[in-house]
């Protein structure tokens, strides 16, 4: 993470004395979103869960952006097992984003997830 916000840092400077101006958080992150999308591994994110007694300090931050819940929950629509995935979509919808959750999910399966949606 630290070398992907100097790798923008140096992308910001570059363009600093540019006349175009580029959307580096943009890019940057749709980097960084579509490795997710190719390596995801359920096992190892799962194992977060099991070794903290918490939320990650890291995740809660992501599901505070907009789009990383977007990215998250894009995720757990192809990975429906991980309970990493699935306690972010819980979370969400405890805290109320019914609307991005519905716009975002395809199966309304889980019940935990879609109780407020249906409310």
């Amino acid at each position: 993470a630290q070398k992907v916000r100097q790798l923008g840092s140096w992308i910001a400077l570059a363009q600093a004395n540019s006349k175009q101006k580029l959307d580096v958080d943009g890019l940057v992150l749709d980097r960084v979103e579509a490795y997710l999308d190719r390596y995801f591994d359920e096992d190892r994110a799962d194992a977060i869960l099991e070794e903290l007694d918490a939320c990650p300090d890291f995740l809660a931050e992501m599901l505070r952006k907009k789009r990383w819940r977007h990215a998250l929950l894009r995720l757990f629509n192809r990975h429906e097992r991980s309970a990493l995935l699935g306690f972010c979509a819980r979370y969400l919808s405890e805290k109320g984003f019914h609307k991005e959750i519905a716009a975002v999910l395809s199966r309304p399966d889980d019940l935990g997830v879609f109780r407020g949606c249906l409310v």
